[in-house]
């Protein structure tokens, strides 16, 4: 899209004196988002490449096919926000939950159970369905160490963070039509 939207939150947050960013643990060469968040108002795009130079020890794996691990963008993110001279408004957007569903060896299985009732529910491959909820476990705790460290910090008091996804499970159950709108929800976290 070559087009720039005047309700994008960064052309909004400018005006009140923020400091602008998208973050993506992916290549923002990716399907152009780096030129589509430009377009968008944001003052700085960063991308993997970026917050690999933030990545202290590079002898761990710190980074799977789709970019790096959740747990180097909320530290390079959290780095940004402890750092700043000026109001922030981040978009972030990462790249856990998606094929093929990678975490660092160095996450320890938190020996996530799927309940007996919800296993019966599954279709197709149960140890790919466990391989994407123990990514999911995994996004979640990076996320919920995001929250703490900013909740333990001086950073509590004057910061807004709201979570949300852009899919769920889809394809992991079949849902009839009176559930259809659980199909396409996902989960919203406003601290």
């Amino acid at each position: 899209i070559n087009k720039s939207f005047k309700s994008s939150p960064a052309f909004l947050y400018k005006q009140k004196g923020y400091e602008t960013s998208f973050v993506y643990g992916g290549n923002v060469g990716w399907r152009d988002i780096d030129k589509f968040f430009k377009r968008q108002g944001f003052d700085h795009i960063f991308g993997d490449f970026e917050i690999e130079k933030y990545i202290k020890d590079k002898s761990k794996q710190y980074k799977g096919d789709w970019g790096v691990f959740d747990e180097h963008l909320y530290n390079f993110i959290y780095q940004k926000l402890k750092n700043a001279k000026k109001p922030q408004m981040i978009v972030v957007m990462t790249t856990s939950n998606h094929p093929p569903y990678e975490v660092p060896s160095s996450f320890k299985n938190p020996h996530l159970q799927i309940p007996p009732q919800l296993k019966k529910e599954i279709i197709g491959d149960l140890d790919l369905v466990q391989k994407r909820f123990f990514d999911f476990s995994y996004a979640n705790v990076c996320a919920g160490n995001f929250l703490d460290k900013i909740k333990h910090s001086f950073l509590k008091d004057n910061t807004i963070v709201a979570m949300t996804g852009d899919h769920n499970f889809g394809g992991v159950v079949n849902f009839d039509v009176s559930h259809y709108l659980d199909f396409r929800a996902v989960p919203f976290y406003l601290y």
